[in-house]
């Protein structure tokens, strides 16, 4: 085995499928602007998705492979960078089976193959095996808890090389901060891990097993009821998971008591708790604490989903006017997320007079704000 890996066939253009041609309706352009074309990272940023894929391949097959076989380790990190992007092109354009197929040529990105011979150290970014992983499954959610575990075998490994390595007494006080950071780095990754498997193990309808593991992470940084500070962020995302998870099998008395477990990030708790009250038909409540949720920074998810469901109580109130209005405010404001403009499309539709100049409107209104592409044109 050579001592660094040889991934000479991720770079053969047999590797990718030529992608289906699209054309985005009027105002917006099937080409990007100029000035963004050969940026891949503008490319994909600006949701040009199809020429950021595009691009990537092209800059992989036209890799030096001599280059690539002398073990230049800074080359082999871009050619695993390209595929990152490529992949998430992919999964973005919604052609997710194609993304499958290529990443066969991936192969298990764990394996031998992939490591340095004298320290085993992987030279595949992180990032592309947590994408890898939900790309290779498909639909496939025990595959996917497989390979979640055999991730989380390797995240531990890591970590357990670095704390050996902490437990060196001649340690300087650079080295010993570099390394006391990278322990940080993959504890997060390996309790990010326990939610992804949870979320496949819902995938399967095992919510029981999923329901455990997740408490058991909760209890795990609960440390008896002696609670690390550095651990509050994280105990609440599994908070709000579980509350998440409750309310999807309808116990929302369960799911009201864990969303109050947030407790460190108020706007997540409330909007936990006002989505109780909806699945509970109680609109006054529902709306009254949606109310009082700050919404001021309306270009994170978080106060869009506020917005989002202060719309659905305006409508089941009777009030659709309202519901329209406060949608539109949000894409004027920049929010222009998937699932925005399908619900403020379904509500032009139910406006059966102005339905489809409405959306010819919102569409120029949205080019006329500087963007320059949609993620997604299936609203219209």
């Amino acid at each position: 085995m050579p001592e660094i890996p040889d991934i000479t066939h991720l770079v053969d253009q047999r590797c990718f499928h030529t992608l289906p041609v699209y054309n985005p309706p009027q105002p917006f352009s099937m080409s990007p602007p100029e000035e963004i074309a050969g940026d891949l990272e503008a490319l994909y940023r600006e949701r040009f998705y199809k020429h950021a894929a595009d691009l990537a391949r092209r800059q992989i097959i036209e890799t030096p492979v001599e280059q690539l076989r002398t073990g230049d380790l800074g080359l082999i990190r871009r050619v695993f960078d390209l595929w990152t992007v490529r992949q998430s092109a992919l999964i973005m354009m919604r052609l997710a089976s194609l993304a499958k197929e290529e990443a066969k040529y991936l192969d298990d990105l764990l394996s031998a193959r992939y490591r340095i011979a004298s320290t085993g150290q992987s030279v595949v970014p992180w990032k592309l095996k947590l994408l890898a992983v939900r790309v290779q499954a498909g639909g496939d959610s025990q595959a996917g808890i497989a390979r979640y575990y055999s991730l989380a075998r390797d995240a531990r490994s890591e970590l357990s090389a670095i704390r050996r390595q902490l437990r060196t007494e001649d340690l300087n006080e650079t080295s010993r901060e570099t390394l006391e950071a990278e322990a940080r780095l993959w504890s997060d990754r390996l309790r990010n891990l326990g939610l992804y498997t949870s979320t496949m193990l819902v995938g399967t309808k095992d919510i029981k097993s999923a329901l455990e593991l997740l408490e058991s992470m909760y209890d795990d940084c609960s440390n008896l009821g002696s609670v690390d500070p550095e651990n509050v962020p994280f105990m609440g995302k599994v908070a709000f998971a579980l509350g998440l998870l409750y309310l999807q099998i309808g116990d929302t008395i369960s799911a009201r008591q864990w969303f109050k477990n947030v407790e460190q990030d108020e706007v997540l708790r409330d909007l936990g708790i006002s989505v109780c009250s909806i699945a509970d038909l109680d609109w006054d409540t529902a709306e009254s604490t949606l109310n009082k949720i700050d919404v001021s920074d309306t270009a994170s998810s978080i106060p869009i989903a506020v917005k989002n469901n202060l719309a659905v109580t305006e409508i089941y109130k009777g009030r659709l006017n309202n519901a329209l209005k406060i949608l539109e405010e949000l894409t004027e404001a920049g929010a222009i997320t998937p699932t925005l403009l399908r619900n403020l499309s379904i509500l032009y539709d139910l406006r059966q007079d102005i339905g489809k100049k409405a959306k010819t409107k919102l569409l120029y209104a949205l080019k006329e704000q500087g963007i320059k592409a949609l993620e997604t044109y299936d609203f219209l």
